[in-house]
């Protein structure tokens, strides 16, 4: 069928950097990479704790990969290159309370 997707990747490769700024503000970035494609994603965020809980957060999303590209053959589908290509640059807000 022209709509199912492969499966891009066995391998992966990441990182993870998380710290304190204060007590109620903390920062983490994943850096994710497809070793078989060479796409990967960096997303950084900020958690600001606004109570006991609840937290509040900003961050971004950041992709890279080879983009999509349209099949000549058939009209109405793409050729998927690359797993993390096919993403768009995201900002977001979030807010989270525990319970």
């Amino acid at each position: 069928f022209p709509d199912d997707q492969p499966y891009l990747a066995q391998h992966y490769l990441g990182f993870v950097f998380a710290c304190d700024i204060v007590p109620i503000l903390r920062t983490t970035t994943l850096v994710q990479f497809n070793a078989q494609d060479y796409s990967g994603l960096v997303s950084s965020m900020l958690v600001y704790n606004v109570s006991d809980e609840a937290d509040f957060i900003g961050g971004i999303l950041v992709p890279w990969g080879t983009r999509p590209i349209g099949d000549d053959a058939l009209p109405d589908t793409i050729i998927i290159q690359s797993e993390f290509g096919t993403m768009s640059l995201t900002v977001f807000l979030e807010t989270r309370f525990y319970f």
